[in-house]
């Protein structure tokens, strides 16, 4: 499901894109210093949208699922950390910050704009990323059932497929 974005949204969206270059230019390595903290679900079905839009209505209620969250700087990634869904709570969440982030982090907080995965490394790569390599067992389940196919066909003939 896609947020709509609310006029407050698009302001504060503004106001960030126009201050974070103010503070690039400020100080070059200020990108190296943020970091980005997100989580993501993907379900065990192995059902997941491609075009990376937050879509519900494919997953079959009740499906099995799995909460990753990763804290991702320009030279560091923290995770990822892979939870079940009853286990992965706010509280989850804040204990790892606390313990790998916090005491690098302290005092330096940024206010992200809301409903801007368009703004976030996860939301943006990261997650796709991540879900592309999860997923593709699925696909190689389907590959050997092809090459199985292929062997049959060519009454067990040795094939390179491509």
């Amino acid at each position: 499901m896609i947020h709509a974005l609310k006029p407050s949204d698009q302001v504060a969206r503004t106001n960030f894109a126009v201050d974070m270059p103010e503070r690039i230019d400020a100080c070059p390595d200020f990108l190296r210093q943020v970091c980005f903290s997100n989580e993501s679900t993907s379900h065990i079905s192995g059902i997941r949208n491609r075009y990376k839009i937050h879509v519900t209505c494919e997953v079959e209620r009740g499906s099995p699922k799995v909460n990753v969250w990763a804290g991702l700087m320009q030279d560091k990634l923290t995770g990822p950390f892979f939870f079940s869904e009853k286990a992965a709570t706010g509280h989850s969440y804040l204990d790892i910050l606390k313990l790998y982030w916090l005491p690098e982090l302290m005092d330096r907080s940024i206010a992200w704009p809301p409903t801007s995965p368009d703004l976030t490394p996860q939301d943006f790569f990261l997650w796709g990323y991540v879900k592309n390599i999860v997923y593709m067992l699925q696909a190689t389940w389907n590959e050997i059932e092809y090459r199985l196919d292929i062997c049959r066909a060519t009454k067990g003939a040795y094939t390179e497929i491509y």
